[in-house]
């Protein structure tokens, strides 16, 4: 039938020169760009450790000179060329926010069209972050300077992820966690936070100042809120022990209540509902995941025929398809 001439069709022009020419104008820029962002991570490190100790002034000269190098390589190379790229893969047509044309977004239509410019946004919230660094150590403000690296090396790694999308099991494979980060996840995050909100309060207003115990045993009776919250979210991952909070209350007893009843919905039965959600998920939207993934894939296809010579193409076209 037409729609499976049409797989056949892209998927023997993604063999014959769609993966090359990916590798060679995609996946291989980002390889140099992890490699040289490692490496930076790397000599910034050994700069830090180097500071200060004056038997080793040589070695920190050269690393300041290599970490200099490096950043003005992002600068100059990589930055400009994040902006290309992401100018090039960005779908901001009426078509691409609204398929229906009847002039109302809804926010499915909205998840779509941030999915569809996922490459664009990652390609330019890495070049702001190159240039947000430089500004930051121009005016030397050190700890900006040291946030906003952190995470531009996680974007780095990210859009180096996102490069391997045409193939079609990581494709396929990045839809889903995708439909599932916008779809289970936000609900599971929001009834968790509300839960997580209940039973913090519930354990901060049974720490109380116990007979001025406070002032020297009793080390949560004046706990925040935001560090019990923090400790919730630690029980919830199975890092954290409690025993401390619940002996310092003034009811031990209900605070065991509340630990083993936060533990049973949160950590038994949440969890196994989020896991069988992500499955059913996955089961239910399997084949729509399909033809969003061939679409783009056959638009990046489509993309790289166009640079194509004259030539290249006759000689494609004159195989056996």
């Amino acid at each position: 039938d037409v729609k499976k001439l049409l797989f056949e069709m892209v998927d023997y022009k993604w063999k014959t020169f769609g993966c090359r020419m990916h590798i060679m104008s995609r996946v291989g820029w980002y390889v140099a760009f992890v490699g040289f962002g490692t490496a930076l991570l790397h000599f910034r490190a050994s700069k830090a450790v180097l500071q200060g100790q004056e038997e080793e002034r040589e070695e920190l000269d050269a690393v300041e000179q290599v970490v200099f190098a490096l950043e003005i390589f992002f600068l100059s190379i990589m930055c400009p060329w994040l902006v290309r790229s992401g100018w090039a893969f960005r779908r901001t047509k009426v078509f691409d926010l609204d398929p229906n044309l009847d002039d109302t977004i809804t926010l499915p239509e909205l998840i779509s069209f941030i999915y569809k410019n996922i490459i664009s946004l990652l390609d330019w919230s890495l070049a702001l972050c190159i240039v947000v660094v430089a500004i930051f150590r121009a005016s030397k403000d050190e700890k900006g300077e040291h946030i906003t690296v952190a995470l531009m090396s996680v974007l780095l790694w990210a859009n180096f992820l996102q490069c391997f999308i045409p193939w079609k099991s990581f494709g396929m494979m990045m839809i889903t966690i995708h439909k599932m980060l916008v779809g289970d996840v936000f609900k599971f995050l929001f009834v968790y936070l509300v839960l997580l909100l209940g039973f913090a309060h519930g354990m901060r207003e049974i720490l109380v100042v116990n007979g001025g115990k406070a002032d020297s045993d009793c080390e949560w009776c004046n706990a925040s809120l935001f560090a019990l919250i923090l400790d919730f979210i630690y029980v919830s991952l199975g890092a954290g022990d409690q025993t401390a909070i619940i002996e310092s209350t003034v009811s031990p007893s209900m605070g065991y209540a509340l630990h083993f009843t936060y533990l049973i919905l949160v950590y038994v039965l949440m969890l196994n509902l989020i896991i069988a959600m992500m499955g059913d998920t996955y089961e239910k939207e399997y084949d729509d995941s399909v033809m969003e993934w061939f679409f783009p894939h056959a638009r990046l296809v489509l993309r790289y025929e166009n640079h194509l010579s004259t030539q290249q193409l006759k000689d494609m076209r004159m195989g056996d398809k």
